[in-house]
């Protein structure tokens, strides 16, 4: 079994408050490009805003806020300048009104990404032919919305990538007309070209294929998860948590599993952890070394027919983990269980676990489920791949 990347004696999370789905939007798969540049060790560490101007921390402030109105949804067009920016507003009006800027979205949001739009505002719209009250309109729901919903880091190359632009604006404001979702869409790309450079510049205009994969965690992502699960203000939420990241991570599970999974499903020899996962995906799914400690407590906790996650709960309805991660406590990052199950195929398709009891525990009839997620699987020395090709899995078997 390989380890999951689990870091003992991690620090508490802070606490704040994220709903999984604001009403009418949806949360994107990033499936048809992987973002990989916030994939490394800083993914874990906490959100950023990424400005490098005077003034502008690294980490993402809560900045004071005085009563919230509502403002009109409706984006300011462009000027019509020939792209050129003449604001009749000189810099410091423009930077007041950046810092006097009142969003429509609840002051707790607002206070974990603030910081984050009105730096990227700032550096952006000087480059750009819009008003920085129109891209703080814009801007800061595409943030919101790939923060909260989504569950991306504030970073820029992450949040301003082309591809999660066009994730957002397909998904992320199915209210608003074609137009205002184009006139949204074109302002964040030149956001994104002044920030980024002239790979914010090439901007595809091809919706993404819902049927592609999510990304899988990486190992400092898990890393926060873990952190994230001891961060829960009480025992019972904080096995809970644990108890989804195993099940998610360390057994592949998706929510309808997880639903009906009972504490006496769970079985605990000598060979380690088995589920005995129930529904119409039914099957026996051993569970990951580095994850069945969590599994084994809960066992032993919650009684035999009591769901294994969530006990307390007197139904399964299909909001029940999302209603779960959304009052959990932490701003770093919170889970996707389609994202820990990707985590959890991913591993196995690294570690060349054998193809047909493989399938058989991730409840899955046919190659082709699996093989959309190979873009994610590391390569593979040529040698080495020679040898098992030719039915040598190491050197000198076979002789």
């Amino acid at each position: 079994m390989v380890d999951a990347g689990h870091s003992p004696g991690l620090a508490k999370a802070a606490p704040t408050e994220r709903p999984s789905e604001p009403q009418g939007q949806e949360a994107g798969h990033f499936g048809h490009r992987v973002v990989a540049r916030h994939l490394g060790p800083r993914a874990a560490v906490g959100a950023r805003g990424g400005s490098d101007r005077p003034g502008h921390s690294g980490s993402v402030d809560r900045a004071p806020l005085g009563p919230l109105v509502p403002t009109d949804t409706t984006v300011t067009a462009p000027v019509e300048n020939g792209g050129k920016n003449h604001h009749p507003d000189g810099a410091e009006i423009v930077a007041r009104k950046i810092e006097d800027f009142i969003p429509d979205i609840p002051e707790r949001y607002w206070a974990v990404i603030g910081t984050f739009v009105r730096a990227a505002v700032a550096d952006a719209q000087p480059a750009t032919a819009y008003t920085a009250n129109s891209l703080l309109s814009t801007v800061s729901r595409h943030v919101l919305w790939c923060w909260q919903s989504a569950g991306l880091e504030l970073d820029r190359t992450v949040v301003f990538d082309r591809w999660v632009i066009e994730e957002y604006t397909h998904k992320g404001a199915p209210h608003l007309s074609a137009a205002s979702r184009g006139n949204r869409r074109s302002q964040l790309f030149r956001v994104a070209e002044a920030l980024l450079g002239p790979e914010g510049s090439r901007v595809p205009r091809t919706p993404l294929p819902a049927s592609d994969p999510v990304r899988p965690y990486c190992a400092a992502e898990l890393t926060a998860l873990r952190s994230w699960a001891y961060g829960q203000a009480t025992a019972t939420r904080r096995r809970d948590a644990a108890t989804l990241l195993a099940l998610g991570a360390g057994a592949g599970l998706a929510v309808e599993d997880i639903a009906g999974l009972l504490a006496g499903m769970v079985t605990v020899d000598e060979e380690g952890v088995l589920l005995s996962v129930p529904g119409r995906r039914a099957r026996l799914v051993p569970v990951l070394v580095d994850w069945e400690e969590a599994l084994i407590e809960a066992a032993r906790s919650v009684p035999p027919e009591r769901p294994l996650f969530g006990e307390e709960r007197h139904s399964a309805n299909k909001n029940f983990v999302t209603n779960f991660v959304a009052k959990s406590s932490g701003v770093e990052i919170k889970p996707l269980v389609q994202r820990l199950r990707a985590t959890w195929i991913v591993h196995h398709l690294t570690a060349r676990t054998p193809v047909v009891p493989f399938m058989a525990a991730a409840g899955v009839q046919s190659l082709d489920a699996l093989t959309r997620y190979l873009r994610f699987i590391p390569g593979i020395d040529p040698a080495e791949a020679r040898r098992a090709l030719r039915g040598q899995l190491r050197e000198g078997a076979g002789r």
